[in-house]
C-alpha cells in the first residue's frame, strides 16, 4: 500500500471541495485534467469530474502514472502528453482542472507557456481551476529553497519540486493568455510536515474510525481560507478563471 495513502485522502478531499465549489452543476462534454498523478496514487479527482463531464481527459508525462490511472479508472481517457504543448485542438474542453501541475518545471517561463495551451485548448467562456505552490506561505518558500533531491531522500516529499509564482504573477500571465479571474483562494492549510507524518503513522497503527477522525480534524484547518492571512498558511493558491476571448491581447 502507498505509504501516503491516508494523507492522500485529505489532498484529494480539499481538491474536491474546491472543485464542487468552483464548477457549474450542469454536465458538459469534456473536462481536461493536467495530470494523472492522483488517480495513480489514491482514489483520486476522477469520480468528482466524472459528475460534471460526459468524458474525462487526462494527460501527464510519465507513462507509469498513465498505465496507473487508467489501470484504476478505464473510463479515463489518459494520454501520454506534456502540458506545455497539449496534443488537441483549439478549443476542444468545456472546463479544465489543474491542480499543482504547472509548479514542477524548473523555470517559471515554462508556466507561461502552459497557461497559453491551456488557454489554447479550451472553449471560449470554458472555465480553468488552477493551483500552484503558494510561496506567499513561509514554510513553502523555505521547502521551494532546500534541494529537492534532499526532500525525497527524507521522505518529505514524494516528487520534484520546481518553480512556482505568486498569486499575482499567476493572475498576470492568465490574462496575457485571454482569461478574466473569478476568484483566487488559498487552500490546503492544515501543517503539512506534521500532518504528513502523524498520516503515515496512523496509517500504520491506527484502525479506520481513527483514521476518519483525523482526517475530519484536518480538514477543519480549512477553515482558515476564510481569514485575511489565508495567504500565510494555505500551502495552494487556487485561482477559478475564465477565457474570454473579447480580451485576448
Amino acid at each position: 500500500m502507498n505509504k501516503y495513502a491516508l494523507w492522500r485522502r485529505h489532498s484529494d478531499a480539499v481538491n474536491i471541495r474546491l472543485l464542487h465549489r468552483w464548477l457549474k452543476p450542469a454536465k458538459t462534454d469534456a473536462i481536461l485534467k493536467t495530470d494523472l498523478f492522483d488517480e495513480s496514487s489514491s482514489t483520486g479527482i476522477y469520480p468528482a469530474l466524472a459528475l460534471y463531464a460526459k468524458t474525462i481527459v487526462g494527460i501527464d508525462i510519465a507513462e507509469p502514472v498513465i498505465r496507473a490511472a487508467a489501470d484504476q479508472y478505464p473510463e479515463i481517457r489518459a494520454v501520454p502528453a506534456d502540458v506545455r504543448a497539449i496534443p488537441f485542438k483549439d478549443a476542444q474542453f468545456d472546463a479544465i482542472f489543474s491542480n499543482s501541475t504547472l509548479d514542477h518545471f524548473t523555470a517559471r517561463s515554462d508556466i507561461e507557456t502552459s497557461i497559453g495551451e491551456l488557454g489554447r485548448v479550451l472553449k471560449n467562456n470554458g472555465i480553468l481551476i488552477i493551483t500552484l505552490d503558494n510561496i506567499s506561505n513561509p514554510v513553502v518558500a523555505l521547502r521551494n529553497a532546500l534541494p529537492s533531491n534532499l526532500l525525497r531522500r527524507f521522505g518529505i516529499l514524494p516528487y520534484f519540486i520546481g518553480k512556482s509564482v505568486s498569486a499575482a504573477q499567476l493572475h498576470e500571465m492568465l490574462r496575457k493568455a485571454g482569461f478574466r479571474i473569478i476568484k483566487t483562494e488559498y487552500i490546503l492549510h492544515a501543517p503539512r510536515i506534521f500532518a504528513v507524518a502523524a498520516s503515515r503513522l496512523l496509517q500504520a497503527i491506527a484502525g479506520k474510525k481513527i483514521q476518519d477522525k483525523f482526517l475530519s480534524f484536518l480538514m477543519r484547518w480549512e477553515g482558515l481560507s476564510q481569514l485575511p492571512a489565508q495567504s500565510l498558511t494555505g500551502y495552494f493558491t487556487a485561482v477559478k478563471a475564465v477565457k474570454n476571448n473579447a480580451i485576448a491581447p
